[in-house]
């Protein structure tokens, strides 16, 4: 699990290196970092998800990033880094205040997940597998810099860490800040 947490801190620092330089016409403004939490689930268990991630924002509408995932429940450990591409659409059009500040986004993403199972429990093993991604929701942009987000993603892994080689994960409430 060291190593998969050490991986992490080597992308989130890359990401802040590469904010620092500015190079080739990036911009701070063209990032962003989330964090939220939610909950995963599948037909065999279920626990609390907390996820972090940055974001390179290529223009309006399209973004590419990392989310860094951990999902525990009593006697395992979660943990998935999916690298991920996403559309955003535009504000939805309505005459509704309240939504016109709404829109909607899609994700595709591959990357790996690892899984820890207390020695103490039902199980006891750990593994990792790779990850594909496919996934959605909505976001409520506050200001130019700031949105709260809820998504739903569906987890797909070449190992059957819950007796399945799916997951589902739901982030209930999440936030994120752009540059």
């Amino acid at each position: 699990m060291k190593k998969y947490l050490l991986v992490s801190l080597m992308c989130f620092i890359a990401t802040n290196s590469a904010i620092a330089e500015g190079s080739n016409g990036v911009e701070l403004e063209d990032f962003s970092v989330g964090a939220g939490f939610g909950f995963h689930a599948n037909d065999d268990t279920d626990g609390f998800l907390i996820n972090f991630g940055p974001a390179y924002h290529i223009d309006e509408n399209w973004s590419a990033g990392v989310d860094m995932q951990f999902g525990f429940e009593d006697d395992a450990l979660l943990f998935s880094m999916p690298f991920y591409g996403q559309y955003d659409t535009d504000n939805f059009a309505t005459d509704m205040d309240i939504l016109k500040d709404m829109h909607a986004f899609a994700k595709l993403g591959l990357g790996f997940t690892y899984a820890e199972f207390d020695p103490s429990g039902p199980i006891d093993f750990d593994d990792t597998g790779f990850l594909f991604v496919i996934g959605g929701g909505v976001a409520y942009d506050l200001n130019e810099h700031i949105s709260i987000e809820s998504r739903m993603q569906f987890n797909i892994t070449t190992n059957d860490f819950f007796n399945d080689d799916f997951y589902f994960s739901w982030e209930v409430l999440a936030a994120r800040y752009r540059f």
